[in-house]
């Protein structure tokens, strides 16, 4: 209408001030009421030509408006992983939407664990209001206003996810207040999209824990089998031994009771280092174990390996070299002397009895003293080393399988996490022309407050 008042105006005007005779509305010409009605429909076509360019750009305005809101929003939840966080990203993003104060409901096992304002507002809940929500988690469907259940609340309460609900959105809903069709559809797959996510995080959640169940299950189901395996050999050999000794004593030589009781004694040290190594790796896994780090003499140190490897009656195979007396590191002795002879009883138990093994104690740096177990062994393959220092790894091949006992696994990866107590690492590499080397250093200006 307004093209059409503005087409006929444009025409009197200009007849009025442009067409003889001038400033009157008379015409001489007879083809001028042509022209008029020409300029007339030209002006009444382009007004209406302008009007439907401008309604096909609002709409293609609002399409980028809601592409751009859409895609801002999946962005946005792409980079959530929890549902909580899935809720509070999406309550922000509808209401820059809509301009409405949002709450979020998170729900767990049908009941509302937490409650998140999004505005700095009063959560004003009513008795009606509680009834709405625990009437949206039991049915999943929504409530308050807009709907037919609760209308007289002024929230929208719309549940997120399936089977059960994750949480609930409610939207400040005054009666005033009307959401338009454009924005209710963007709000629509928005909820879809959040819906689905909400189902993805949670499924994702269920797939890791299984997956750690599972892993914690044969972790748990390798450890008893091989505790019970090396925990029941020694103790049959030494019953068995015991129950000769008792049953036959007086018709056996003194050779033949000591060699029996040399053996029965060989077995209680397997059985006791084994089981003072599981105590120990208990002991460091827990998270508030600390160790105590005090100043200790290398020197001190050699002698009480001395001390052990006497007493083992290993003295002849093993021998200790070292080029460090008065030096202070800062160790926990038990700890260190534990992981030194673990490996040196790796080093015994997979080597023949005539294999030379030694313990080398030197500078490897002006901070650092390297403490080296060499054996000339079979050594380990270029594919066993990766997996030396993993829990419950027994090996395949000569080196781990020639020998009296089959190992648990837990040795190395032992002395690997009391190292990592300490700041240092334990490492492998072939010994020349062959045999095995495993080493770690210890830092002499390693500080007790480090730990």
């Amino acid at each position: 209408i307004i093209g059409f008042l503005a087409a006929i105006i444009n025409v009197f005007v200009f007849n009025y001030f442009f067409t003889e005779p001038r400033y009157t509305f008379e015409v001489y010409r007879f083809d001028y009421p042509i022209t008029f009605i020409v300029s007339i429909l030209t002006s009444i076509l382009t007004s209406a030509l302008l009007k439907q360019i401008k309604f096909q750009y609002s709409i293609t305005k609002k399409q980028l408006y809601r592409t751009d809101l859409l895609f801002q929003f999946n962005d946005s939840i792409k980079q959530t992983y929890t549902v909580e966080n899935l809720l509070i990203n999406a309550g922000y993003q509808i209401n820059q939407l809509l301009q409405q104060s949002i709450t979020i409901y998170v729900i767990n096992q049908s009941k509302v664990i937490k409650t998140i304002p999004l505005q700095n507002h009063i959560n004003n809940t009513t008795q009606q209001h509680e009834q709405a929500l625990s009437w949206v988690i039991k049915n999943e469907r929504q409530a308050g206003a807009t709907t037919d259940t609760f209308p007289g609340i002024n929230k929208w309460l719309i549940p997120i996810g399936t089977s059960p609900i994750k949480g609930i959105l409610a939207i400040d809903y005054q009666s005033s207040q009307v959401i338009n069709p454009y924005d209710a559809s963007i709000l629509e797959s928005m909820l879809n999209e959040l819906s689905l996510a909400v189902e993805n995080v949670t499924l994702l959640k269920q797939t890791r824990e299984s997956m750690l169940q599972a892993e914690r299950q044969l972790t748990h189901s390798n450890f008893l089998r091989s505790i019970s395996h090396d925990i029941r050999t020694p103790l049959t050999t030494i019953m068995g031994n015991l129950d000769i000794l008792v049953s036959h004593s007086k018709d056996m030589s003194i050779i033949e009771k000591e060699q029996l009781l040399v053996h029965s004694f060989q077995e209680s040290q397997y059985l006791y280092l084994l089981v003072t190594n599981i105590l120990s790796l208990t002991k460091l896994q827990s998270s508030n174990v600390q160790i105590k780090l005090q100043p200790y003499l290398v020197s001190e140190l050699v002698e009480e390996i001395d001390m052990i490897l006497e007493r083992r009656h290993l003295k002849k195979r093993i021998t200790v070299s070292s080029s460090v007396n008065l030096q202070f590191i800062h160790i926990d002795s038990k700890l260190i002397l534990q992981a030194l002879f673990n490996l040196i009883e790796n080093a015994v138990k997979h080597t023949s009895t005539d294999t030379k093994i030694n313990l080398s104690i030197r500078y490897a740096s002006y901070e650092q003293i390297e403490f080296a177990v060499i054996d000339e062994g079979p050594g380990i393959s270029l594919e066993e080393q990766q997996k030396i220092f993993e829990p419950f790894y027994t090996g395949s091949n000569k080196y781990f399988k020639d020998n009296q006992k089959e190992s648990m696994g837990l040795g190395l990866y032992l002395v690997q996490t009391i190292l990592h107590k300490h700041q240092s690492n334990l490492q492998y590499k072939p010994n020349q022309p062959h045999g095995s080397i495993f080493y770690f250093n210890i830092y002499t200006d390693f500080n007790e407050g480090d730990v």
